[in-house]
């Protein structure tokens, strides 16, 4: 099967015009897989295809060739994953653990509930106490917090 195909049955935007409901559909796919997953499949294969043709184009023999050269295509693709995957989410999480371990008093966060708030206390190494609205205080574990807001929107008022 030509890699063109491949990618084409792949893509989300084929997933999109099988759909009843296609254009959410569409968004919701690209979201999910990302554009650094639809990259990484784009490169590994582009990179299997390649050598594929490479093999073909010498005549290798009917035997079979090199154990190193069958696993080649598979060890490409582990590695290009590793780093377009498995890298920026480890990068993304240390990011949020220092985070999560540097709030103190004062600090204006938002949580992962959408909630704007102060931090008030520090409860113990996993809760915080934060203050949401006038005195309306709530202890939360502080991995919710999303990240620090330097300057919240204002407050609409009617």
């Amino acid at each position: 099967m030509p890699v063109f195909v491949f990618i084409q049955r792949l893509s989300p935007l084929n997933v999109c015009s099988q759909s009843a409901n296609s254009w959410r559909t569409c968004g919701r796919v690209w979201e999910r897989v990302g554009r650094r997953v639809c990259v990484g499949i784009l490169f590994a294969l582009l990179a299997v295809s390649l050598v594929s043709k490479e093999a073909y184009a010498q005549g290798a023999p009917s035997g079979g060739g090199s154990l190193l050269q069958g696993l080649m295509p598979l060890l490409l693709i582990v590695v290009v994953m590793y780093f377009l995957l498995v890298r920026p989410q480890q990068k993304r999480q240390r990011l949020h653990r220092e985070l999560v371990n540097s709030l103190k008093r004062g600090d204006k966060v938002l949580t992962n509930g959408g909630f704007y708030a102060v931090v008030s206390r520090s409860i113990d190494e996993r809760d915080i106490e934060v203050e949401l609205a006038g005195k309306l205080k709530v202890k939360m574990l502080r991995s919710s917090v999303l990240e620090l807001v330097t300057n919240p929107p204002p407050a609409k008022r009617r």
